[in-house]
């Protein structure tokens, strides 16, 4: 039996079987490297992720989200390791063929990383367009009580 990623998120709106959730980043996104980068670059803990509706949830309702964790490795594979070796593949071709072409080994080198991650950019576009009508991979399985409201720490008295 394989593993499974569940997260729990808020729906925001409902296109006939399909939500669109808000979640949070994982904890565990604080210890990556990169997390700087996400926070910069996708504004901060809040993620829009699109779902199933099998728990026939409503906008506003907070949903329990599964995914199998293959969908999440396969997609890791595909925006990290390919990228990465394709670059480190092209920069080692790059500082080999470079003076051969005329250029220093270092300028084939950068020029053949650069290559590879402007190849690497323009495929995720093409295959993010491409994809965008796939069925989502998270499923919304389970309705789940909304949080309590947060007010004052009981005990305390408003000033």
């Amino acid at each position: 039996m394989s593993e499974t990623v569940v997260r729990q998120g808020t729906v925001l709106s409902v296109d006939g079987d399909v939500l669109r959730v808000v979640v949070g980043r994982p904890d565990a996104c604080g210890h990556c490297a990169a997390a700087n980068a996400c926070h910069t670059f996708s504004g901060g803990r809040r993620h829009e992720a699109r779902a199933r509706n099998e728990c026939g949830a409503a906008p506003g309702q907070r949903v329990r989200l599964e995914m199998d964790a293959a969908a999440l490795l396969g997609a890791a594979f595909l925006v990290y390791f390919l990228p990465s070796l394709g670059i480190l593949l092209l920069a080692l071709a790059g500082h080999v063929l470079g003076p051969s072409l005329g250029v220093s080994a270092n300028t084939g080198a950068v020029t053949g990383a650069a290559l590879a991650l402007g190849a690497a950019g323009l495929f995720l576009l093409l295959h993010g367009r491409r994809n965008r009508d796939r069925p989502p991979a998270f499923r919304a399985t389970e309705i789940l009580p909304p949080l309590p409201e947060e007010g004052p720490c009981p005990g305390s008295t408003p000033e």
